[in-house]
C-alpha cells in the first residue's frame, strides 16, 4: 500500500505539535540526511555539518518553525537548514569561498545571494 507523503508529513508534524517524541524521531529519520546534505554544501566538512544539524534539532525556534508549516515539508526543511547553516557559519566568523558558492546549485546560489543582500552574512574569513 502506498502512502501519500504529504499526509505522512502532516502526521509527523501533528505528533510534534502534540509533544509526541515519536514525531521528532520520524522527522529525523526521514529528513536528517537531506538536511545534512544541504548543510554540507556550505560547511564542506561533514563534522561541522553534523554539529549544525544537531543545533537545528535542539533549538526552540526550529520547533516554532515546524509549527507554522502546513505543506511542502521537504522544501521548507532544506531551505531552513541551508539558511540556518549560513547564519551559523557567519556567527562563527566563517564563510564559504567563491569556489564553494560557484559549485552550489543555482537555486542555492540565489538563496545565498539573497542572504548576502539582506546583509545577514557579511564578509567573513573563508574556511576552505
Amino acid at each position: 500500500m502506498l502512502t501519500n507523503p504529504v499526509e505522512t508529513d502532516m502526521a509527523i508534524l501533528d505528533k510534534i505539535r502534540s509533544n509526541d517524541l515519536s514525531g521528532w524521531e520520524e522527522l529525523y529519520d526521514k529528513y536528517a540526511c537531506q538536511m545534512l546534505t544541504i548543510i554540507c554544501k556550505l560547511s564542506i566538512e561533514k563534522k561541522l555539518g553534523e554539529e549544525i544539524l544537531i543545533k537545528i534539532f535542539t533549538e526552540k525556534k526550529f520547533e516554532d518553525f515546524l509549527s507554522q508549516i502546513r505543506s511542502g515539508l521537504t522544501v521548507e526543511l532544506c531551505n531552513y537548514a541551508f539558511r540556518f547553516a549560513a547564519s551559523h557559519l557567519h556567527k562563527e566568523g566563517l564563510s564559504p569561498d567563491a569556489a564553494t558558492i560557484a559549485d552550489l546549485p543555482k537555486l542555492l546560489q540565489l538563496i545565498y545571494a539573497n542572504e548576502l543582500s539582506r546583509k545577514l552574512i557579511p564578509e567573513s574569513k573563508p574556511f576552505r
